[in-house]
């Protein structure tokens, strides 16, 4: 891993599996923005080939649950989680926020001689979320 930890602990995350979606608990670890996963914090350190990674896009609570949370990933969309405690939610929280929020282009417009502009004040945030209320 290139970065330093930010946040590490075992969550509970809603993924999918074929179609169903399904609760499992595994190691996760945010260094800089990439999110790592594996079943352990041995096989995270060891770097063995079944460690998932995503790059990350921004965090915020979620309200689908009392110590949840949510993280928006280039490579698989929204990804949900369960911490533990409050204390770990909270930890996760303050360090999804303190992540520079990525802007991207927006999608450039036609304007009334057909023209096709975009400009640097076009640059808005990848996906909204809400703001963290303690």
């Amino acid at each position: 891993m290139t970065g330093a930890i930010v946040c590490e602990s075992i969550l509970e995350a809603k993924t999918k599996k074929f179609v169903i979606a399904t609760w499992g608990t595994s190691y996760w670890r945010l260094c800089d923005r990439l999110l790592v996963n594996a079943k352990t914090k041995a096989d995270v350190d060891a770097r063995h080939h079944h460690v998932k990674a995503y790059t990350v896009i921004e965090g915020c609570t979620w309200q689908g649950h009392e110590m949840g949370f949510r993280v928006a990933t280039k490579e698989a969309g929204w990804v949900h989680f369960r911490a533990g405690s409050k204390a770990e939610w909270a930890k996760w929280i303050h360090a999804l926020l303190s992540l520079q929020t990525i802007k991207v282009r927006a999608t450039p417009t036609i304007s009334s001689n057909s023209t096709s502009t975009a400009c640097d004040d076009d640059e808005v945030p990848t996906f909204a979320c809400e703001k963290f209320q303690p």
